[in-house]
């Protein structure tokens, strides 16, 4: 992030402009996946599809993309719940919204 700002950029404004394509498209984004490959079962990409729908922006009152300090803490005290934590570490060093555009 520090060596090329310009790359992480376009790599998060893409990813973004992928994932709002999907949201504002669902049915046919769900077809495309299966341009790709026709023996996909349907019921269960559909079942995926829609199910992934919920963690591509489960708060639509935040920009899409937004990370916060509160769902990096969750995460963090679920992980350490179950040992997975090896060293502890400040969760608000561990992402930035600097490449998120707020219009």
């Amino acid at each position: 992030m520090k060596k090329n700002p310009e790359l992480v950029f376009s790599f998060v404004q893409a990813t973004l402009k992928g994932w709002q394509y999907v949201l504002d498209n669902p049915t046919k984004s769900q077809n495309f996946v299966f341009e790709y490959d026709s023996g996909l079962n349907v019921r269960h990409q559909e079942f995926m599809f829609i199910e992934s729908l919920n963690y591509i922006n489960p708060e639509k009152s935040v920009e899409l993309g937004t990370m916060t300090k509160e769902k990096w803490q969750k995460l963090y005290n679920e992980l350490e719940s179950i040992n997975e934590i090896e060293q502890s570490f400040n969760v608000e060093e561990m992402f930035t919204n600097e490449f998120i555009i707020k219009e």
